[in-house]
């Protein structure tokens, strides 16, 4: 079973981390819980820019921890608070806690206990000191409750594991979720993205079924695609253009046609051989 340390740990080791020097888009617990909680291919209003994060930092160090806690996981701190059980006085480590900075009875914010005096609590919290992860010291006066996670109950899967066992949506839009499956099958860095493409090479392709908010123009290319192109036989330039796509096709056995419709036929049959090879 997982214990308090391990939460605790997890937490830890994401001191030091800043939206500001995160090189992609949004924060890395807001595309985490794009393509693992939210799961819509047709809007990204967690993992874009500017979205506040502690509540996702905390559901994702859950997550990695494999610990349950009711409420969570959770973007928005106020859908946690009926779930709060607990009183300043009684927080201990590994316990989740919320803060009501107006005192007016919404939750502001959350964050996760590393100790207890007495009168004030340590914890690690998400988007803190300017869009970081840090520790921060909380008086009693801000805390407007606390949640202690399920301890005692069997571990969650690993998040990876869990996403390389359930079925993808087979529904023919190339979004965050069927970004961050690829990147799994295919061995290459689960973000999310796909970044560096060149945008005449995306405009030729794309007839609405590549979501813009996973398939972005830059320079350098992607891994991801490397790793496709290399799969369908295609010249390994790691941007996806007509050649790439129609290879693409041609390994799916869709029409060969360079383009990528809204819903795509081919990226059904994609996501159809991606959960294939989870199963």
């Amino acid at each position: 079973m997982a214990t308090a340390q391990d939460l605790i740990s997890v937490a830890a080791a994401e001191v030091g981390y800043s939206r500001w020097s995160d090189p992609l888009p949004g924060t890395k617990y807001g595309r985490w819980y794009e393509a693992n909680v939210d799961r819509c291919n047709t809007n990204y209003d967690y993992g874009a820019s500017g979205v506040p994060y502690c509540a996702m930092f905390a559901s994702w160090c859950l997550w990695m921890a494999g610990i349950v806690a009711a409420g969570f996981p959770t973007a928005y701190c106020p859908a946690a608070h009926n779930h709060q059980t607990l009183k300043a006085r009684d927080l201990r480590a590994g316990d989740l806690v919320l803060f009501d900075w107006e005192l007016d009875g919404t939750d502001d914010h959350v964050g996760i206990v590393t100790g207890n005096t007495g009168s004030a609590i340590t914890t690690i919290e998400g988007n803190t000191n300017n869009g970081q992860v840090a520790r921060r010291t909380r008086q009693y006066s801000t805390i407007c409750g606390g949640i202690r996670p399920n301890y005692d109950a069997k571990p969650s899967s690993n998040p990876t594991e869990v996403l390389q066992v359930e079925l993808l949506k087979v529904d023919g839009w190339w979004g965050p979720a069927t970004t961050m499956r690829s990147q799994l099958v295919l061995g290459t860095t689960p973000d999310g993205y796909i970044s560096g493409q060149d945008r005449t090479d995306l405009q030729a392709i794309n007839n609405g079924g590549l979501q813009t908010n996973t398939w972005m123009t830059g320079k350098g290319g992607s891994d991801l695609v490397r790793a496709i192109q290399e799969l369908v036989h295609a010249d390994a330039d790691r941007l996806y253009g007509t050649k790439s796509c129609r290879a693409h096709q041609g390994f799916l056995g869709t029409p060969q046609d360079g383009c990528i419709s809204g819903p795509s036929t081919m990226v059904r049959a994609w996501q159809t051989w991606l959960n294939k090879q989870a199963a």
